[in-house]
């Protein structure tokens, strides 16, 4: 299994590639167009290798690296792959002139991720080209991962078609573009392991997660967010990144008992200590104005967790 990850510059652009084999991975990175360097990790089993290759590739889409999907199939080809990339219609230019209601038109991808031996790319802008009409129901039922990028609203889109999705992403098409401002319509998909809405800056109420009893990770940064007691209900949340909200009691996510990653950075949170009895928790990221001696009397309690701003 392959990942190739790019992360465009001004002046430059870097790859990122893992390259997974058993209980092996292997990464080579730099800048496009050399050899870069290359590093090899070789782990006790197959399991903890797909985790810690899973780690990685989550660090780096977190600092904007993108994931060029398809890559795998298309690797003996790379020419081809690149001139058909050129040619793909961006989403903003596909959906400029159409209806709210055509979701379709949003989309980047659709994949079958099951079984990593065969995953497969159901629908594809890059190499598809923008839909004239939405997917059939059969291979919508298919889907397991699903992109969407200037969706503003879920209601339309029959999440209920996919009962094998469990991977969700949705972002704004450019800073400035229209952006989705409600999570309306995600508990027609109570499968969702992961979903992330990250840049959307208009969300708010978060009450529709409670929808999803098998949620693990989310990804709410960018957003209006301040009420987290909803979140109560998402008792598998393993993964949580709220950065640049509108939070100021973090107490709801002291039952969350899963947790281990969390982040909170640039919100108006004073007390941290909330977080305190979260047995599992390794990783929190908070803001650099949280007071010095609420964060002394964390690191005296939890001196176990990494702590980041």
């Amino acid at each position: 299994m392959k990942h190739s990850l790019i992360y465009k510059e001004e002046k430059s652009d870097k790859f990122w590639n893992i390259d997974i084999v058993g209980n092996t991975f292997t990464v080579t990175y730099g800048k496009t167009g050399t050899a870069g360097q290359t590093q090899t990790k070789k782990f006790k089993d197959e399991a903890a290798c797909l985790k810690e290759a899973q780690k990685l590739l989550n660090e780096k889409l977190k600092k904007g690296y993108l994931e060029k999907k398809g890559a795998k199939a298309n690797q003996d080809k790379p020419s081809q792959k690149s001139k058909s990339a050129e040619r793909a219609p961006s989403v903003k230019t596909a959906v400029s002139k159409q209806g709210k209601n055509e979701w379709w038109k949003y989309l980047v991808w659709i994949l079958d991720e099951r079984d990593s031996a065969t995953e497969s790319n159901i629908y594809y802008l890059s190499d598809d080209g923008v839909l004239s009409a939405p997917p059939s129901d059969e291979k919508l039922s298919q889907g397991t991962n699903a992109r969407f990028a200037g969706l503003t609203s879920l209601v339309e889109v029959p999440l209920d078609k996919m009962p094998a999705l469990d991977t969700l992403e949705i972002y704004p098409e450019e800073k400035k573009g229209p952006k989705l401002s409600s999570l309306d319509g995600i508990e027609r998909a109570p499968g969702l392991i992961v979903l992330d809405v990250e840049r959307n800056q208009s969300i708010s109420d978060l009450g529709f997660l409670s929808k999803l009893p098998k949620l693990e990770v989310f990804n709410g940064s960018n957003n209006s967010i301040k009420d987290l007691a909803p979140l109560t209900a998402c008792r598998n949340l393993k993964t949580l990144y709220l950065d640049k909200n509108k939070i100021s009691d973090i107490s709801p996510l002291s039952s969350l008992s899963e947790l281990t990653i969390l982040g909170l950075a640039d919100n108006p949170i004073k007390d941290i200590l909330p977080l305190a009895g979260l047995k599992k928790l390794k990783e929190i990221r908070v803001s650099l104005k949280l007071p010095k001696e609420n964060l002394a009397k964390f690191e005296k309690l939890r001196p176990d967790v990494e702590i980041s701003f």
